[in-house]
C-alpha cells in the first residue's frame, strides 16, 4: 500500500511510486487529474479531490473509490472495476458504468433513473438522488438502499432483495415490497398501514409514518421500531418482539406489549406512569415481565435489574438504588 493522502497534492507527476504498486491511497488532496497514476494499481482511492473525469485511471483497477469529486459522468471508468464507490459527485446518469460492477455506491448524486445500472450488481446504494422509480434496478440486487429519493411506489423493486432501506420517500403503501425481505427500513414515509409487509421480515423500522395500528405486522418480527406514529394501542404487536420502540405515539397503556420484550422505549406517549418510578411496580406486575433489562421513559433511562424484592434503576444518568417491592410482597 502506498499512502499519499492529505499531502496537498495537485498532481501525481514526480511522485516516486514503488515498483509493482497495487494499492494507492491518494484521497483528500487537490488532484485534478489521474495522469501518472501507476498502471499496476488494482485498488485506487482517489476520493475527495477535484477530479472532473476518470481519464488516465489504470485499466487494472478493480476497486475504485472516487467519492466527493466533481464527476459528471463515468467515462473512462475501467471495465475491470467490480466495486465502484462514486457517491457525492454530480452524476446525472450511470451511463458508462462498467458492466462488471457487483457493488455500486452512487449515493448523493443527481440521478433521475437507474438506466445503465450494471445487471451484475448485487449491492446497490442509490440513496439521496432524485429517483421517482426503481425501474431498471437490476434483478440481481439483494441489498438495496434507495432512501431519500422521490419514490411513491416500490414497483420494480427486485424480488431478490433481502434488505431494503426505503425510508424518507413518499410511499403510501408497501405494495410491491419483495417477499424475500428480512430487514425493512421504511420510516419517514406516508404509510397508514402495514398491508403488504412481507411475512419474512424480522427487523422492521416503520417509525415516522402515519400508522394507526400494527395490524398486518408480520409475526416473524423480533425488532420493531414504530415510534412517531398515531398508535393508541399495541394490539397486533407480534408475540416474537424482543426490542420495541413505540415512543412518540398516543399510547395510554402497555396492554398487548409482548412478554418477550427485553428492551422497551416508550417515551412521549400518554402513559399515566411516565417518569413515575413508583408506578413501575404496577407496570411490572401487570405485564408479568421478569426479563426486562432496559426501559426508557421520557428523558430518563431506567436499567431494571430484577432482584428478589426490588429493582435497581438508573435515572437521569445518575445511578440511584431503591427497593420497589413486587405487589405480592408488599412494601417494606
Amino acid at each position: 500500500m502506498f499512502d499519499i493522502r492529505r499531502e496537498g497534492l495537485t498532481t501525481l507527476e514526480g511522485i516516486d511510486f514503488p515498483d509493482g504498486i497495487t494499492k494507492l491511497l491518494c484521497s483528500d488532496n487537490g488532484l485534478r487529474s489521474l495522469e501518472h497514476c501507476p498502471k499496476t494499481v488494482t485498488y485506487l482511492n482517489c476520493s475527495y479531490n477535484q477530479l472532473q473525469t476518470l481519464e488516465h485511471c489504470p485499466n487494472s483497477v478493480s476497486i475504485l473509490h472516487c467519492e466527493g469529486n466533481q464527476l459528471r459522468g463515468l467515462e473512462h471508468c475501467p471495465e475491470t472495476v467490480t466495486k465502484l464507490h462514486c457517491s457525492d459527485n454530480r452524476l446525472r446518469s450511470l451511463e458508462h458504468c462498467p458492466q462488471t460492477v457487483t457493488k455500486l455506491d452512487c449515493e448523493g448524486n443527481q440521478l433521475r433513473g437507474l438506466e445503465h445500472c450494471p445487471k451484475t450488481v448485487t449491492k446497490l446504494n442509490c440513496s439521496i438522488n432524485q429517483l421517482k422509480s426503481l425501474e431498471h434496478c437490476p434483478v440481481t440486487v439483494t441489498y438495496l438502499n434507495c432512501r431519500s429519493n422521490k419514490l411513491k411506489s416500490l414497483e420494480h423493486c427486485p424480488e431478490t432483495v433481502t434488505e431494503l432501506y426505503c425510508w424518507s420517500n413518499k410511499l403510501r403503501s408497501l405494495e410491491h415490497c419483495p417477499k424475500t425481505i428480512t430487514g425493512l427500513h421504511c420510516g419517514e414515509n406516508r404509510l397508514r398501514g402495514l398491508e403488504y409487509c412481507p411475512k419474512t421480515v424480522t427487523k422492521l423500522y416503520c417509525s415516522e409514518n402515519q400508522l394507526e395500528s400494527l395490524k398486518h405486522c408480520p409475526e416473524t418480527v423480533t425488532d420493531l421500531y414504530c415510534g412517531t406514529n398515531q398508535l393508541e394501542s399495541l394490539e397486533h404487536c407480534p408475540k416474537t418482539v424482543t426490542k420495541l420502540d413505540c415512543s412518540d405515539n398516543k399510547l395510554r397503556g402497555l396492554e398487548h406489549c409482548p412478554k418477550t420484550v427485553i428492551e422497551l422505549i416508550c417515551w412521549d406517549n400518554k402513559l399515566p406512569y411516565e417518569n413515575n418510578i413508583e408506578a413501575l411496580r404496577v407496570w411490572k406486575f401487570m405485564l408479568g415481565i421478569r426479563i426486562v433489562r432496559r426501559v426508557i421513559f421520557g428523558k430518563y433511562i431506567e436499567d431494571m435489574l430484577w432482584k428478589p424484592g426490588g429493582v435497581r434503576y438508573r435515572m437521569g444518568w445518575r445511578e440511584i438504588e431503591e427497593i420497589i417491592p413486587s405487589s405480592s410482597e408488599g412494601k417494606k
